[in-house]
Formats: C-alpha cells, structure tokens, sequence
C-alpha cells in the first residue's frame, strides 16, 4: 500500500500567497484539501477556491458543509465542480454555524448518494470518527463514498488502535479509501523521529494521511517532508 500524503490548506485573504502555499505543498503532498468553514465561522469557500486551484494545475480535494446549502445549491455544487475538473468533495455537517441558521434539506450521505447518481460529480468522502461503535462506523461505510477521512485516532497512546484495524479491514473488504487525520502538535514539527513513529503507527491500516496545522504552513511542509524521507 502507497500512503498517500495530504496538506490541509486553510486559504489565506491574499490570492497570490495562496498559489505560493500551493506551490510548497505540491512539492511534498499528493493531495491539497481545503476545509469549508471550519468551526462554523465565515470563510473562503472551499469548493469556489478548489476549482481555482485545479484550474491552476494542483491536485484538491473539495469540502462542502451540507448544513450551509439547500438542496439546490447542493447539486448545483456538485455538478459544477465536477463538470470543472475538482476531482474529489468531502461532505460533512460541520460545526454549527455562529451566524444565520442550519440548512436540513441533506445529510453528508444524501450528498454521497446524489454525487454517486451524476456520472460527472467529483468522487464523495465522508468524515469517520473513531468515537463512534463498531456498527455505527459499518453503517457509515456503508455509504457508497470512496474515501473516508478517519477523525479521532489516538497518536500519542494508540489505545484505539485495535479499533482502527478492525475498521480498516472492513474498509478494505468494502474497497474503500481511509485517510488518518492528524492535527500536528507544535511542538513536534522539527523533530524526525516523533514525527516517523506516528507515521509507522497507521502505515499498513490507512491510505494516507491528512496533516493539518492551523495557521502553520512551515509545520505542515516540514512534516510532510519527513514523512516522504520516512516512506522512501
């Protein structure tokens, strides 16, 4: 199995430092993902700035909170996206949002169903957290969603590493794509070895790697960096 490596990208105001943020995560990463509003507070859109940033020439993968859109935009969305080239949309439900109202109109996976229905949608992912029970997590595989962002796994103890085999086994089984989320500790950025043995931790029960670091391009570059010496 080839992990593969992806940086999130939290889009900065400035247009030209974002293609330059681009630029250093494609040097390292297989994938550039762009979150959609994260902790319900306003932001760039991250379908809007990953079309631009495939029409740029980088590899994205879309995110789309379905409690901020009707089921018009929802499919309107989807089917520009991918008639514009964005090869892949996570759907999620997203925190609440701190302004305006929830939209109930779809779930994350009513979304996946309908991207599943248009030949032309991008290919759909869903969050998976790992503080869900076993059958709550074979439900959501469930879901005809190729790939899976896996929340909650424990990297500095692995006490739910039993969990994520289970879990990756069914996944396997189901030809689904599971990528491990990690939220970069500080304090571990310039450090090899930490950063090597948390990679080792999932290599063989995931696809690849999510390594996010808000507001730390340095970080997420450095490590991403280290993990491809690690996999080499």
């Amino acid at each position: 199995m080839v992990l593969e490596l992806i940086a999130e990208l939290n889009p900065p105001r400035d247009p030209v430092k974002l293609l330059e943020i681009a630029e250093r995560f494609s040097e390292v990463f297989d994938w550039i993902d762009i979150p959609d509003a994260p902790l319900g507070k306003p932001n760039y859109n991250s379908p809007v700035i990953a079309a631009y940033l495939v029409s740029r020439g980088f590899s994205v993968i879309a995110h789309l909170r379905v409690s901020d859109v009707n089921t018009i935009a929802l499919k309107t969305i989807t089917k520009t996206l991918g008639s514009l080239g964005v090869p892949r949309i996570v759907y999620l439900r997203g925190d609440p949002p701190q302004q305006g109202s929830s939209v109930e109109d779809f779930t994350p996976e009513d979304a996946v169903y309908y991207a599943r229905s248009r030949p032309e949608a991008p290919e759909p992912g869903l969050l998976l957290s790992l503080r869900k029970g076993i059958e709550a997590i074979r439900n959501r595989l469930d879901v005809p969603a190729g790939f899976y962002f896996v929340l909650n796994y424990d990297w500095e103890k692995g006490s739910n590493i039993e969990l994520l085999k289970t879990v990756s086994a069914l996944a396997r089984s189901m030809d689904k794509k599971l990528y491990a989320y990690l939220i970069i500790p500080e304090e571990i950025c310039s450090q090899p070895v930490r950063v090597s043995s948390l990679i080792s931790q999932v290599t063989g029960l995931v696809d690849g790697i999510v390594f996010s670091a808000p507001h730390s391009v340095d970080c997420i570059t450095e490590c991403g960096r280290i993990a491809r010496d690690s996999l080499s």
